[in-house]
């Protein structure tokens, strides 16, 4: 097979592939995680190699095949040498948020369970017992309630 049959391609099938890599970019909006942004470009990458050298179809899986691995190899790379690090990093953490704050019990601790007031809401806390009205201090996170310790008067 020569070369020029190996590129006698159509190039109707290079702004499919442009329009298939910006659907996955702009798929990535919904469905965060950085793949389909570059698996998009892969596309985006084959169709205008397509438009401009009109390769046949086997060929253009082979690029588009190609360009995928490279891609996701230098985003893996990128993300190694330069990973993401949050400014905000308990945002959606808010009982972490709470680690180290003293509040007052609203209820008091029996049982092991009781609640305390954080705001204008009410939390609950698992700790020893103690009675309504006493300073505790947060030492902890158990799912949606918060660990807790008394406070010293």
């Amino acid at each position: 097979m020569s070369l020029s049959e190996i590129m006698s391609g159509d190039t109707g099938y290079g702004w499919w592939w442009v329009a298939t890599g910006l659907i996955l970019s702009a798929l990535e909006i919904f469905a965060p995680g950085s793949f389909m942004l570059w698996v998009g470009i892969a596309c985006m990458m084959t169709g205008f190699l397509t438009v401009a050298a009109s390769p046949a179809v086997e060929v253009q899986f082979m690029l588009f095949a190609v360009f995928a691995v490279l891609n996701v190899v230098v985003l893996r790379t990128l993300l190694r040498r330069f990973p993401i690090v949050s400014a905000a990093p308990l945002l959606n953490r808010r009982g972490d948020q709470l680690v180290g704050q003293t509040l007052k019990l609203i209820e008091p601790i029996e049982a092991g369970t009781g609640r305390a007031r954080v705001g204008d809401t009410a939390w609950l806390v698992r700790g020893p017992d103690m009675p309504n009205g006493r300073m505790v201090k947060v030492i902890g996170v158990e799912g949606a309630q918060l660990v807790v310790a008394p406070v010293n008067p």
